[in-house]
């Protein structure tokens, strides 16, 4: 467990939260695909951090990023780049990473 915790929070080079949800899906730490409850999950199991901040991400922020990262979105103000699929099952939206549909 502390090793998984060091792959993610004890970066040399500061890494965006997306940057890290991709890297723990590459790994297999994030199973595909994923809700933002899962995410949230996956940060507060693991002590993921806001590097700029020193603290755990928001919820909020967390539901942001993700929104923000989708192709969906592509059209919007925000210029995430564009790594995450979602679709919506139900009530809830799922994402993939955009290269693995």
């Amino acid at each position: 467990y502390r090793t998984r915790e060091l792959k993610y929070t004890q970066r040399k080079i500061m890494a965006a939260l997306i940057t890290k949800i991709i890297k723990a899906v590459e790994d297999g730490d994030i199973s595909v695909p994923f809700t933002t409850a899962d995410i949230v999950n996956w940060v507060e199991g693991n002590s993921i951090i806001n590097d700029e901040k020193g603290k755990q991400y928001a919820r909020n922020s967390i539901s942001s990023i993700l929104s923000n990262s989708d192709v969906m979105n592509i059209k919007s103000s925000n210029k995430n780049k564009k790594l995450l699929r979602s679709e919506k099952v139900g009530i809830k939206k799922s994402y993939y990473l955009s290269q693995s549909l």
